[in-house]
């Protein structure tokens, strides 16, 4: 699917998180303003919003095992500018541009409209 980005985007994370299916991460916070995204830390110190939805949380609201591997990479978009989006999860879509450069913006910046 094509959309076009109808307001700018510029991430303010300079290091996203990451982590690897298996992998066990300390959770927090859940985001007010996007539901669906918790805040997460792995243990070499990263921190950053994961979609819950991949996270095997356990029973004292603590830590969670990734069952997927995840990056938090955001994409910086420009006005008008045309991407390709692969993947949708809590109001936020993972897309592509044309220079071929990924990363997640929120879904509200853009428009199927042409």
């Amino acid at each position: 699917m094509q959309v076009k980005v109808i307001e700018v985007y510029k991430t303010p994370y300079d290091r996203p998180i990451t982590f690897q299916a298996g992998e066990t991460v300390t959770i927090g916070d859940r985001d007010d303003e996007y539901p669906g995204w918790i805040w997460t830390k792995t243990p070499c110190g990263n921190q950053g919003w994961a979609p819950e939805s991949i996270l095997k949380i356990d029973s004292a609201n603590t830590t969670a095992i990734a069952i997927e591997t995840y990056s938090a990479k955001e994409l910086n978009t420009h006005l008008g500018e045309w991407l390709t989006v692969h993947r949708e999860l809590n109001q936020w879509l993972w897309v592509s541009n044309q220079q071929g450069e990924a990363g997640w913006i929120p879904a509200k910046t853009v428009t199927l409209e042409p």
